[in-house]
């Protein structure tokens, strides 16, 4: 809508962080005519075209973002270069990831003489006995898992871009441009994604838009072309090329079809933008960990069952290199979603791990997950490239939700840090155990933003164990050295050395190396190591992961206290249950009141309160219908009727609604879900026998 003052109000998310910015509209053009004065007037200059961004049928709005981003960036000139990635993350904020398709000939036979070299290590290894680990994959995503991810995005309505250029596919302009009708350097949309039947094979196709629209002086020349002789009249009409009556639908020569496999011969990668209308959204700012400590984290209370997107945005200077032709100064950034479980045999809390986002040089790392309801989540920012760095940096923090949510920032603690490390490596990691103690295991985690090593150990002894780093190449060390030996007590895990690629470093490789050594080659242990990434943690019980121990009653976020607050730094305080009052009588239909028995004062246990709780929340989710709202008063655990009769099948329905609310607690199911469902069984047991 034009503003007649030529006033406009926009926002754009600068790092992870909304930014309100006012701007006029006026515009710069071209020049038509010189401005000059005759003595009497002054005449001012023409203008033409806009320099700069123009829109389709004169919109107004193409250069009002362009001008907000250059008030923003300090200049027209300071837009110079970026990406796809870039422009969607400024202008919607939400999540963003990269998909690789064209992988350079360096990183080809980088990795060829990597493996080599490992698999010579392996054998001298092998040879002199000692420890041998596991192959050391470089194979990044295959062909079918990316155009998996592809269609997954398509259907979920996430927006997709891609670059083409000289040096992100290795071609020359010459070949790009004039031989196979490509822009270079150009960005291009992703409007479809497609697999169809041709010849009895399955053909995989992406519907490219070029965003010059018809202005676009070329168009793909390639197979799949507007002149590419495998199209069909009939695959035209599916796809739709052409509509019934055989007219074209699209622009040719902005609008064309490519098969997968040119698109990763052409294109470095694809970049989405994971857009959620309609969702909710809160956002927070946090320290990362640094030398002058663990920095910040964020409690994240879900009260109900919800898709989350979680986002960290590095923070940013408000000058880009990209305009400056500077490298990049990122730093490795990853994020840990964990949730307290229970306290360890030292008293703290233990927390498993949700999910988690491998540490990057990208602007932002996100995870998408479910999280049940009726739990406070902890949101661990993880960087190990300045753990010994004085200048700490911020991060922001995006969660997008479903249902709503409420992000609170912590103080973190090196315990914390420690056990988000340690099980983001078991999740993502590779294990192996040791071939003459197989108590003891290795797991090693390779990022694209360094390396972790940790060392988990079963037995009743502690034992020593070398890491040897010294063939890594532009890195930085957790622990300063590239060599060190370190102890891990019984029944405890460790990280004994995390590597960081080194910020703008234009090559860098990641390489950890462990060897058990005796026990008096490690020292013992300093204050050092427990107050910071690399302390030793309790081991994780298997029974969190097969679901066979249920989560205890004060890590539930419906009776917190100050257990979910309670941030790792001292023992977990002991657990407390608040009981309601005993119901008064209620008047009965003919005005007598109903006495209720005295042992119902005392019938109000531990799993009352949960199952009284889980309920309140499941209505209040469910807006208060159905067969559980009829069944079970939202008031507590305390039923009346008009008659003894009423009164006993209400302690049946009572008593079996407890034992099946337990039953399924035990098996890992929220309280919220685990009372409908008991509610409802019970409800049906009831009937039937009645």
């Amino acid at each position: 809508e034009l503003n007649p003052q030529g006033a406009y109000h926009l926002r754009l998310c600068h790092a992870g962080r909304w930014v309100d910015l006012v701007v006029d509209d006026l515009f710069p053009t071209s020049q038509v005519s010189e401005g000059f004065s005759d003595g009497r007037s002054i005449h001012f200059s023409r203008g033409g075209n806009l320099c700069y961004l123009g829109g389709a049928r004169r919109q107004l709005w193409p250069p009002l973002v362009e001008k907000a981003a250059a008030k923003l960036f300090g200049s027209y000139g300071a837009l110079k270069g970026g990406t796809f990635i870039e422009a969607l993350a400024l202008f919607t904020g939400f999540p963003t990831q990269r998909l690789r398709l064209y992988e350079p000939k360096a990183d080809r036979l980088d990795k060829a003489e990597r493996q080599q070299a490992r698999r010579a290590r392996r054998m001298q290894l092998l040879l002199s006995g000692a420890d041998v680990p596991p192959d050391e994959s470089d194979d990044s995503d295959d062909d079918d898992m990316i155009w998996s991810k592809l269609l997954s995005c398509k259907d979920a309505g996430y927006l997709m871009g891609m670059g083409c250029s000289e040096e992100g596919c290795e071609k020359s302009k010459q070949h790009i441009v004039e031989e196979m009708g490509l822009q270079a350097p150009h960005a291009y949309g992703i409007l479809d994604v497609r697999e169809v039947p041709v010849n009895s094979s399955t053909v995989r196709l992406v519907k490219i838009r070029n965003p010059w629209g018809q202005i676009a002086p070329r168009t793909w020349k390639g197979k799949w072309g507007k002149d590419s002789d495998a199209w069909t009249p009939e695959l035209q009409k599916e796809l739709g090329v052409i509509n019934s009556s055989g007219v074209l639908m699209d622009d040719p020569m902005s609008i064309f079809w490519m098969a997968f496999e040119d698109v990763k011969e052409y294109f470095s990668q694809v970049e989405i933008c994971r857009v959620h209308l309609g969702w909710n959204e809160v956002r927070g700012v946090a320290w990362l960990a640094s030398a002058l400590g663990p920095g910040q984290a964020f409690d994240l209370t879900v009260q109900y069952r919800t898709n989350v997107d979680i986002a960290v945005w590095q923070e940013r200077h408000i000058t880009r290199e990209g305009a400056l032709g500077a490298r990049c100064t990122n730093i490795d950034v990853g994020l840990a979603v964990m949730r307290a479980r229970g306290s360890g045999d030292d008293g703290f809390v233990q927390y498993e791990l949700i999910d988690y986002s491998t540490r990057s040089f990208d602007d932002g790392v996100s995870v998408e997950v479910i999280l049940e309801g009726g739990y406070v989540y902890r949101l661990v920012p993880l960087c190990m490239g300045l753990l010994l760095s004085s200048e700490p940096r911020q991060v922001t923090l995006a969660v997008h939700s479903v249902q709503p949510v409420e992000l609170r920032k912590v103080d973190s603690s090196w315990r914390e840090v420690a056990s988000a490390a340690c099980n983001g490596t078991q999740k993502r990691g590779k294990r192996w155990s040791h071939h003459r103690y197989p108590d003891l295991t290795y797991w090693h985690q390779f990022e694209p933003g360094g390396c972790i090593f940790m060392v988990e150990n079963r037995s009743s002894r502690s034992v020593a164990v070398q890491a040897d780093a010294s063939d890594s190449a532009g890195c930085i060390s957790s622990r300063g050295d590239f060599g060190v030996v370190a102890r891990v007590p019984p029944q405890r895990r460790r990280i004994i050395l995390a590597l960081a690629f080194s910020p703008g470093c234009a090559r860098a490789s990641a390489s950890i190396q462990p060897q058990l050594v005796p026990l008096e080659m490690g020292p013992s242990e300093d204050a050092s190591d427990s107050s910071s990434v690399h302390m030793c943690l309790p081991l994780v019980p298997t029974g969190w992961r097969d679901g066979s121990i249920p989560l205890p009653l004060q890590f539930q976020a419906l009776h917190s206290g100050s257990a979910t607050s309670n941030s790792g730094s001292s023992p977990l305080p002991a657990p407390t249950i608040s009981r309601g009052p005993v119901p008064a009588p209620l008047p009965s239909p003919a005005g007598r009141d109903l006495e209720v028995p005295e042992q119902r004062a005392t019938m109000f246990t531990e799993d009352d309160d949960e199952l009284a709780e889980a309920i309140r929340l499941s209505l209040a989710s469910q807006g208060g219908s159905g067969r559980m709202a009829k069944a079970i008063p939202s008031s507590g655990l305390s039923w009346c009727g008009s008659s003894p009769r009423n009164l006993e099948e209400k302690a049946r329905l009572e008593k079996r609604t407890k034992e099946l609310f337990a039953t399924f607690r035990h098996q890992g199911m929220a309280p919220n879900e685990a009372a409908a469902r008991a509610s409802d069984e019970a409800s049906r047991g009831n009937t039937g026998a009645g």
